[in-house]
């Protein structure tokens, strides 16, 4: 089957398209997640993720594993207060 048959099935039988269904997933990630931008010296965020993967994670783990042990070494309580 035509992925332009896939789609008009799809689009008569009430089902989401696979965009849709991405879109909606994606949502629902940001509204779990906040965004941050870090400035580094031009060639430092290549060495950062190398030095990352080479602990088995991605730079993002990786600096927010260093954050939270900071944290706990500092016995600050970092929770999230829930919003209500």
């Amino acid at each position: 089957m035509s992925s332009e048959s896939i789609e008009r099935k799809r689009a008569l039988n009430g089902a989401k398209t696979k965009y849709e269904a991405n879109k909606a997933s994606a949502q629902r990630y940001r509204k779990k997640t906040e965004t941050m931008q870090l400035v580094v010296p031009k060639g430092e965020r290549d060495i950062w993720k190398a030095y990352a993967a080479q602990k088995g994670k991605s730079l993002n783990a990786f600096i927010t594993d260093l954050v939270h042990g900071d944290m706990d070494a500092a016995g600050f309580d970092y929770t999230v207060p829930k919003e209500d």
